[in-house]
């Protein structure tokens, strides 16, 4: 019995339950937190929390594998980028797109039953070279802010035509004369002068949408521009490949020379 007893009283003391610790406070000699003991820390707000959600959410994941996935999004963004700007570059540089904004429309409609309709716009009235398509491109985003402000009229826009872009299909003009109804040319000379182009063949592929005061065609009233024995000299038989008429032509009367014409 006395065993018993014994075992029993060990067994009742170890299974007790232990003494709670002492309350803070002057009665127990226990000192109180400056805080009081009742406010936990606060939990970090704002960036802070938003970087250390992000480390415990990447945490399981690894450093290697987190480089491996950024590197994989970064290039998948130049990708979508390099497509979408080249996909860009490519559609605003098509007709189609010109003709999107109104007052381009008669150019447009010109063009596509001209001998030019296979040779796009950029082809004419961009420079050639990489730096040259790029500031045509950014030369062209007036238009494009015009159209989306209404200023339909807005004419400090140039679309001239550079002779670059002219002798990319018709350089062939400058390796001798060329004649069109008894008219002989010599395009060397007047381009080797410092002449333009558009000077003569403004409404090439355009027609009749240029504007009056732009429109240029070679005719007499255009030669007469250069040909006034000052800048160059006027003398029929220099164009003309048949003896002049005796009567001289009424569109001959809008010059008047010092000098009569030797021929």
């Amino acid at each position: 019995m006395t065993r018993e007893r014994g075992t029993r009283r060990w067994f009742h003391r170890s299974t007790a339950a232990p003494a709670p610790d002492p309350e803070p406070g002057p009665e127990t000699g226990v000192a109180i937190p400056e805080d009081g003991g009742a406010t936990p820390p606060e939990a970090p707000t704002g960036v802070r929390a938003t970087i250390r959600a992000v480390r415990v959410t990447l945490r399981p994941i690894g450093r290697r594998r987190l480089v491996k996935a950024i590197l994989a999004i970064a290039g998948i963004g130049v990708f979508g980028l390099v497509v979408f700007g080249g996909f860009g570059m490519w559609w605003t540089s098509q007709p189609s797109f010109c003709g999107r904004c109104h007052v381009m429309e008669k150019y447009v409609d010109a063009w596509d039953v001209s001998t030019h309709k296979d040779v796009n716009c950029e082809s004419c009235h961009v420079p050639t070279g990489a730096f040259g398509f790029l500031g045509g491109k950014i030369t062209s985003l007036q238009v494009v802010l015009n159209f989306a402000l209404g200023h339909y009229e807005d004419t400090s826009f140039n679309a001239s035509v550079p002779n670059s872009n002219c002798l990319k299909c018709h350089g062939d003009v400058l390796e001798g004369d060329v004649e069109t109804d008894k008219i002989r040319v010599r395009h060397s000379e007047i381009i080797g002068a410092g002449a333009k182009c558009m000077l003569c063949h403004s409404a090439v592929a355009h027609g009749s949408a240029v504007p009056v005061g732009s429109h240029t065609v070679p005719e007499m009233d255009t030669c007469f521009k250069c040909h006034d024995n000052q800048v160059a000299p006027l003398k029929c038989n220099l164009c003309h490949v048949t003896p002049p008429i005796a009567t001289e032509p009424e569109s001959h009367g809008s010059t008047s020379t010092t000098e009569p014409r030797s021929d």
